[in-house]
């Protein structure tokens, strides 16, 4: 009887110690985020900064929690396009039956006026609205203005961006919507895009692929298929470590961190010169394929220009400015996005890194390392090709980086180049003079 109870005992513990490991990992955690990194967490986190004596919203939670889960428990699988998304109803996100965003929880068809002008807006994260609600997405505040400012027709602006689409997967939606008889056609057909393509690109070197690693989960499931696997090991591997043992997880990774980087600065010279040649060779396998990019990138574009001829419909071509792209005095949070973000994407230069007699920290296990000079000109080249194929197709074109750079009073940038709703409503003031022109 003793000899089972102990029995008992010993595979109970057994079987508690990894919850009392994950226990005690999240109080080493905590004490060490309290005590040991008040600042850098709280200033990284922090949804409210002051600058020049001035304080800036980033954005609200409840919005940013309401857009997450309308994209998280919407979205499905879709032949061609990879996702799209379903109806989904909540207080800041709103989608109706094609899964395309509202412009405001209670949307109605309003017949302003006899003469009504049709706008869909299609593009990828900043037309989608990924930190605004739906009133306050680019689609709805373009909508909001042109109604505001003209008597003479009542403008219907669809936002139609999808979260991360590329060019090629807004022209494939574009082509199938055109052919939807429940659709009411558009007079003007407004695109802004070109970084969800070009941050893609950067991520993985080719053409071959659609973000949130949707290529290579497609191809997993289709070997799984295939193999006739029941299981997917590396999804419940993923699943156990986030929901069961997060924190003991991240203490693993803090551990291993603080050894490489005492042994990196054993041989700091070493580390430098191992950093510089991967940093060289990432950039290289970058521009042996940017070509390629940058044709495929504007065949689609060139392909859309093509549909909306075909369709009688004007388009306005609009490229995405970007925080690291553009000529405006930083402000607010932006200052911090523009060193925090940029040091998790952008490697160091080869100059400053000679100088350091220490390893960053944040130069540790990092994922990016990215060249920030050339992603500046490549993207600026981006956006020359684009005004270049504008001419050639003889199609509307606005330079948002004009706009951009005329105002330095709040915070445009969210991230990376996420409009704020200040952005947005910016966006929108100029964008509708543009529209006015078009459809007078």
């Amino acid at each position: 009887m003793t000899i089972k109870r102990n029995t008992f005992i010993i595979l109970l513990f057994l079987f508690a110690l990894p919850f009392l490991v994950e226990l005690s990992s999240k109080l080493v955690i905590t004490i060490y985020n309290f005590y040991f990194l008040p600042n850098k967490i709280n200033n990284l986190e922090s949804n409210f900064t002051k600058n020049d004596n001035k304080s800036f919203v980033r954005y609200s939670e409840d919005v940013v929690n309401d857009v997450d889960k309308a994209i998280s428990e919407s979205y499905y699988y879709e032949s061609y396009v990879v996702w799209k998304y379903k109806a989904y109803t909540s207080k800041h996100a709103n989608l109706d039956n094609q899964g395309y965003r509202l412009n405001n929880k209670d949307q109605k068809k309003v017949n302003k006026s006899t003469d009504k002008k049709n706008i869909w807006f299609v593009g990828g994260t900043e037309v989608f609205g990924y930190r605004n609600s739906d009133e306050n997405t680019l689609p709805s505040n373009l909508e909001r203005a042109l109604n505001v400012s003209n008597n003479k027709n009542y403008f219907s602006v669809k936002n139609m961006g999808q979260l991360s689409y590329v060019s090629m997967q807004t022209f494939l939606s574009l082509r199938f919507e055109l052919m939807n008889n429940f659709m009411e056609k558009p007079d003007l057909i407004i695109l802004l895009n070109g970084f969800d393509d070009y941050k893609n690109y950067w991520k993985v070197g080719h053409l071959y692929s659609t973000d949130f690693y949707t290529h290579d989960f497609l191809s997993k499931y289709w070997k799984m298929h295939n193999e006739q696997s029941l299981i997917d090991k590396e999804k419940l591997k993923s699943l156990i470590i986030t929901k069961y043992f997060y924190n003991t997880n991240l203490l693993l990774d803090k551990i291993d961190k603080y050894f490489k980087i005492k042994k990196y600065n054993k041989d700091i010279d070493s580390w430098k010169k191992n950093y510089i040649k991967f940093k060289e060779n990432k950039t290289k396998s970058i521009e042996k394929n940017l070509e390629s990019y940058y044709s495929f990138y504007l065949s689609n574009i060139k392909d859309i220009a093509i549909l909306c001829n075909e369709n009688n419909i004007e388009l306005l071509l609009l490229h995405t400015p970007t925080l690291f792209t553009t000529d405006k005095k930083l402000v607010g949070h932006e200052i911090d996005d523009y060193n925090h973000v940029g040091n998790y994407f952008f490697s160091m230069k080869s100059e400053d890194i000679k100088d350091i007699n220490e390893v960053p920290s944040y130069q540790v296990n990092r994922k990016w390392y990215w060249d920030k000079k050339i992603f500046k000109k490549g993207y600026y080249n981006q956006k020359n090709l684009l005004i270049n194929l504008a001419k050639e197709m003889k199609v509307n074109f606005l330079d948002l980086d004009k706009v951009v750079s005329r105002n330095n009073l709040a915070p445009i940038f969210e991230n990376f180049a996420n409009p704020t709703d200040y952005g947005n409503k910016i966006y929108a003031e100029a964008i509708q003079f543009e529209v006015l022109k078009i459809l007078d």
